[in-house]
């Protein structure tokens, strides 16, 4: 969240189910997953704003998305999809 040159900075999150081994064969070279205690996936978008981040998501099957904000921890990021 730190860093300058990832913003706008987009997050979404996918089911349990989600194979992170396909998303990331159909995301950016930039983008990165990370998989949740709840099971869910998470998919951070660096560089990508909430328009771009809605079509994304809407072809991957997000549950949820949310655009970081500057100063925000990971925490209440992660709160908030």
């Amino acid at each position: 969240l730190a860093d300058a040159a990832a913003w706008p900075l987009s997050v979404a999150t996918l089911a349990p189910q989600a194979d992170a081994t396909q998303l990331l064969a159909r995301i950016r070279a930039e983008a990165g997953c990370m998989r949740l205690e709840d099971g869910r996936l998470l998919v951070m978008l660096p560089s990508t704003g909430p328009a771009q981040a809605a079509v994304l998501g809407e072809r991957l099957g997000a549950l949820a998305m949310a655009e970081a904000v500057w100063g925000e921890n990971a925490a209440a990021l992660l709160a908030r999809v």
